[in-house]
């Protein structure tokens, strides 16, 4: 099924990467890659099943800084722990991954 948009919260797939089925993946440095695994797997799944002409990827920069946030001070304040260094490194190298692959500005 083509579609000329796909627009997506990207954060959303890499959080959720982070629960798939692969346990403990790792590079070549011996870094947890889980998310990063996880995240390729399912975009690239995403993009053949949805064959999108144009694709938009959002990142949610930093929810201490979200405008809900100061709209609503109790927005997700119930399950927001600061993330993990591991995770932190893997969204870096995602977002290179998708700088690279021409899918980030």
């Amino acid at each position: 099924m083509a579609s000329a948009v796909l627009i997506a919260d990207a954060s959303n797939f890499v959080f959720h990467a982070t629960q798939g089925a692969c346990s403990h993946t790792v590079n070549r440095q011996g870094r947890i890659a889980k998310a990063i695994h996880n995240f390729v797997d399912f975009t690239h799944h995403l993009l053949n099943l949805c064959q999108p002409q144009r694709i938009t990827l959002i990142f949610n920069q930093s929810m201490m800084t979200d405008f809900r946030k100061a709209i609503y001070l109790a927005y997700k304040a119930n399950n927001r722990r600061t993330l993990p260094v591991e995770l932190r490194r893997q969204f870096t190298q995602i977002r290179l991954f998708l700088r690279l692959g021409g899918y980030l500005n």
